[in-house]
């Protein structure tokens, strides 16, 4: 009898178990992290904010996380309101006083210009409400020294850190024309609307890590002074950032353009990371300047693109890249150390070639060794005897031959 009530426990244990384990696996894993309750800003929730700054990283700080922010034609006086007292602390603290929106719903247009402080940009001109070292920071700006005749031009200036990670954005968001002395962290923030960044000054670290941008966005004539991370990043509508310099590393690795991208004009001083990106359309590179490599490993082109008139520096890794479309690397120029790794590259249509001027383009193209590389060579030969560069198919020939003695030795 002990032993069928040992057994009848151990049956009931058994089941028990399995239920608990059947509930577990059925709950969704978003279950175990809801999304943020979202309080909604009054304008008495404002001005308490305001007056209690809290701090964030050493930073004095006004919190307005986890809000619902109404800034639409609707709610027009509380819009005024939200501007005008926010713009007077900001601009009027005499230390710099960071602005924290993360996690929050921000309804309506979201706007520097009536956030920031606008100054002339021209040594006398600057606002006397910044500091030694903020005026500092403006004359990086090459615009500070107008040509004479110029009209002098004005710049937006946002003293602190701004912050909208996780945010949601249902407006237009315009940030053009706007100096940011401190960071910006918009880290998976959500922007549905078209934005507006060009000829925006990012003085301090940017990251747009793993935000989706649903509509154009322009980053079009703007400089990042320190390293820009958009990393993971979705760009849904066309990306714009011609003309734009970027003075230290930019990170898109794994970013994802499903609309045209226009890179033209533009200048990297440091690594242009494009590593595991995803080309959907086009996507324009023409008469950029790479002063250090251009990272495109394992990245995939759906569409043609084309680096047309760029200079390059430094290698371009185009290792383990899938081409289904046209690279045009045609009247570029190439350091005496470039070249254009292209180690596993894989042709995935009959529309996929390697563009270039006959002569000079098969001597940039490298692979390290013939093992694995065998298809690689074979498909460039067939690309250029295809379009009549004999001298470029037979040199990647002898490279061929080259390497398969290296090989037996």
């Amino acid at each position: 009898m002990q032993n069928s009530l040992k057994r009848s426990l151990n049956s009931s244990t058994g089941l028990l178990l399995l239920i608990l384990l059947l509930i577990f696996l059925s709950t969704p894993v978003w279950a175990a992290a809801p999304a943020p309750e979202r309080t909604v800003l009054t304008l008495e929730l404002l001005q308490e904010r305001i007056n209690s700054p809290i701090q964030s990283e050493g930073i004095l700080t006004i919190d307005l996380q986890q809000m619902i922010v109404d800034l639409t034609s609707e709610n027009a006086e509380f819009r005024d309101q939200f501007y005008q007292q926010l713009q007077t602390q900001l601009n009027r603290s005499q230390i710099p006083l960071g602005l924290d929106l993360s996690d929050s719903l921000i309804q309506g247009e979201f706007s520097a210009s009536r956030l920031g402080l606008s100054t002339p940009l021209s040594p006398g001109n600057l606002s006397s409400l910044l500091s030694p070292m903020e005026q500092e920071q403006l004359e990086s700006d090459q615009r500070f020294f107008p040509l004479p005749g110029e009209q002098i031009p004005s710049v937006t200036v946002l003293r602190g850190p701004l912050k909208i990670e996780h945010s949601r954005l249902g407006g237009i968001v315009n940030f053009a024309n706007t100096f940011f002395l401190q960071g910006l962290e918009a880290s998976e923030a959500i922007f549905i609307q078209p934005g507006n960044w060009s000829h925006t000054r990012f003085g301090r670290f940017a990251n747009f890590s793993g935000a989706i941008f649903g509509q154009e966005i322009n980053f079009s004539q703007s400089t990042f002074f320190n390293k820009v991370r958009f990393s993971q990043t979705q760009f849904r509508g066309l990306a714009n950032f011609a003309g734009t310099t970027f003075y230290n590393t930019a990170n898109f690795s794994q970013a994802e353009f499903e609309a045209l991208a226009n890179f033209n004009h533009t200048q990297w001083l440091q690594d242009a990371d494009f590593r595991a990106v995803n080309w959907h359309e086009r996507s324009l590179w023409s008469n950029n300047s790479f002063f250090k490599s251009l990272l495109l490993t394992d990245a995939t082109w759906e569409k043609s693109t084309t680096f047309r008139g760029s200079k390059f520096q430094q290698p371009v890794l185009l290792n383990n890249v899938s081409l289904f479309d046209q690279i045009d690397f045609s009247n570029t120029s190439f350091a005496p150390q470039s070249y254009l790794n292209v180690a596993g590259l894989s042709f995935g249509s009959e529309q996929a070639k390697i563009v270039g001027d006959t002569g000079e383009i098969g001597r940039l193209l490298y692979v390290p060794t013939l093992t694995g590389n065998e298809d690689v060579l074979h498909n460039l030969v067939f690309n250029f005897r295809g379009q009549q560069q004999i001298i470029d198919a037979n040199r990647l020939e002898y490279v061929t031959e080259y390497l398969r003695l290296q090989q037996l030795r």
